[in-house]
C-alpha cells in the first residue's frame, strides 16, 4: 500500500495539471507536391466527446518537421496548422496528427493553397498497422 498511494498521489497531479494520458492515436496524409509561394495547410476537427491534446505537424519528403503545433483540442473544435512553402522549399509535403487523450475521434486532411484557393486536398488515414 506505501509504494500504490505515491503513484496515485502522481498520476492525480499529472491529470490535475492537464498532462494528457498514454492514449494516442496518429493520422496521416498522402503527400502533395508544392512550389515555393504557396501554402501546405494540415487541417484537424475533434469529432469527438472529449477534449484531447493534438501535435499537427508539416512533414518534408526527407521526413523533417516544416512546422508543428501542440494544442489542447475542446470537443466539436477545428484548427489548422499553415506552412508557407519559401523560395527554395518545393517539395512534397504531408501532415501527420498525433492524439493523446482518452476517445481520439479525429477527422483531418492535407489542403493545398495558391493565391488563397484551396486547389488540392486530400483526408488523413490511421497510421496504425
Amino acid at each position: 500500500m506505501r509504494t500504490l498511494l505515491p503513484v496515485v498521489t502522481l498520476a492525480a497531479a499529472l491529470a490535475y495539471l492537464g498532462v494528457p494520458p498514454a492514449h494516442a492515436q496518429s493520422l496521416t496524409t498522402p503527400p502533395l507536391f508544392v512550389v515555393a509561394g504557396e501554402s501546405v495547410a494540415c487541417e484537424l476537427a475533434n469529432v469527438g466527446r472529449n477534449p484531447v491534446w493534438v501535435t499537427t505537424a508539416v512533414i518534408n519528403s526527407t521526413g523533417n518537421t516544416a512546422t508543428s503545433n501542440t494544442l489542447f483540442l475542446q470537443a466539436g473544435a477545428s484548427t489548422q496548422t499553415d506552412f508557407l512553402v519559401p523560395d527554395s522549399g518545393a517539395d512534397r509535403y504531408y501532415c501527420r496528427f498525433d492524439c493523446l487523450g482518452a476517445g481520439c475521434d479525429l477527422r483531418a486532411a492535407i489542403a493545398r493553397f495558391t493565391s488563397g484557393s484551396d486547389v488540392a486536398g486530400y483526408p488523413a488515414h490511421s497510421s496504425a498497422p
